[in-house]
């Protein structure tokens, strides 16, 4: 099936498609499907708790009477399927019967705030779970502010100082040891976006940019320094003397070619530092992790016994035809297991709490 000819199957069977991901809920499950390569699609299904052990177990033997390998995670079930496209949702149907059957049910809890009688479906950090729909709306609103706190002036100028600070070693070094140590430089740009933090950065992908103008400025002033450092040492010169003396030079044009010829190790330092730097500020401000809009783009909707599929803000939705939502009883609560039975190569998807999952956490 072509690339167009998926998007309209799974449309029609109301799942939301996003690149090489799909979400739907089936049979009051949240659904979820990654495409690994055109043949093979991973299949994941939330539960509303992980699993016991002889629950796993007996799940397991009756997905291999059907052909299917199941396997438990944290409050989920998932598998491979590798086929057309079109049967991917009998095995969920077919993985569903199982379920039911031997008493796992779909999601109780909102996983936003925890409370009974969830009406939507949406991806909540790394699993796709059941939430509140006026439970959304709040988190909106709040994850909204979150990203508007913060200040780009004052997050460059605590780049700047933290620039500073990281050539501090490398000055002391030589200073102390008569040593040259550029290496020590690759801690600047780090230092330079501690800083832009500490001095409150706003958090989106600007404070890269920003982080990376204040490091070329502190490698600046590092080959200054050591300028000023082999004026004093080699020269003889005060420090007064050096500096004034290196800061003649830089009028003339090959000044920064001889520089560089000189000190090009510490500038490979230098950069180097700006692509760890780069990796750290990605993880500071969770580049990492899905967009509110693009984590809004997963809600459907399933009050009322109808699927609704929302589009663009959580406010406005789009009604298809009603389904007929599974009928089943609250089931008896009991203690989460910390341990699931198979093998999980999936590992390193987050594990979220049960009672609730805060994405600023």
């Amino acid at each position: 099936m072509s690339g167009k000819g998926k998007l309209k199957f799974l449309e029609a069977e109301r799942f939301r498609v996003i690149e090489e991901q799909a979400y739907g809920v089936r049979g009051g499950y949240p659904v979820e499907l990654v495409w690994i390569n055109r043949k093979r699609i991973q299949v994941f299904l939330t539960v509303n708790a992980s699993l016991l052990p002889e629950q796993a177990h007996q799940i397991q033997l009756e997905a291999n009477q059907q052909g299917m390998m199941l396997r438990a995670g944290d409050r989920q079930v998932f598998y491979d399927w590798k086929g057309p496209v079109e049967q991917v949702l009998q095995s969920v149907d077919a993985t569903v019967s199982i379920l039911q059957a031997n008493g796992i049910y779909p999601p109780r809890c909102c996983a936003i705030c925890g409370e009974d009688a969830p009406n939507a479906a949406m991806l909540c950090g790394k699993r796709y779970d059941m939430v509140h729909s006026n439970c959304v709306e709040e988190w909106v609103q709040k994850a909204s502010a979150t990203e508007k706190q913060g200040s780009y002036g004052k997050g460059f100028l605590g780049a700047l100082l933290g620039a500073v600070v990281g050539i501090l070693p490398s000055i002391l070094i030589a200073v102390l040891f008569q040593a040259v140590s550029g290496l020590l430089l690759i801690l600047m740009p780090i230092c330079s976006a501690w800083g832009y933090f500490k001095l409150g950065g706003r958090r989106d992908k600007k404070a890269i940019l920003l982080c990376i103008l204040s490091s070329f400025v502190g490698l600046g002033l590092s080959l200054i320094s050591w300028d000023v450092y082999i004026n004093c040492n080699w020269m003889g010169m005060s420090v007064g003397e050096g500096l004034l003396y290196t800061l003649e030079n830089m009028s003339f044009s090959g000044y920064w070619n001889h520089l560089l010829a000189n000190l090009w190790d510490m500038f490979i330092y230098g950069i180097a530092g700006m692509v760890l730097m780069a990796q750290y500020v990605k993880g500071r401000i969770r580049t990492g992790k899905r967009t509110v809009k693009e984590q809004c783009a997963t809600l459907v909707g399933t009050d009322s016994g109808r699927t609704r599929v929302y589009t663009g803000s959580t406010s406005t939705a789009e009604h298809t035809d009603p389904v007929e939502m599974p009928n089943y009883t609250e089931p008896a609560r009991y203690e989460t297991p910390k341990n699931t039975f198979g093998s999980n190569s999936f590992s390193k998807r987050k594990k979220d709490s049960n009672k609730g999952w805060d994405p600023w956490d």
